[in-house]
């Protein structure tokens, strides 16, 4: 879900109810947002998932 919005926010790709008024990103920048959109995301899911399954964290570095 939180993915999900983050992308919305930053890829053009995603429809969006004021893209109207906003301007057409060019092409050549979409897939540098997306990557640091993923890599945000993925930060921000290894915390929330070192928060709630610390077990197989510490399995995996055994």
């Amino acid at each position: 879900m939180l993915f999900t919005c983050e992308l919305s926010k930053y890829c053009p790709a995603v429809p969006q109810p004021d893209k109207k008024n906003k301007k057409r990103t060019p092409a050549m920048l979409n897939p540098f947002i997306v990557i640091v959109v993923l890599l945000k995301s993925l930060v921000e899911g290894s915390r929330w998932i070192e928060t709630l399954l610390p077990n197989i964290f510490l399995e995996v570095e055994i």
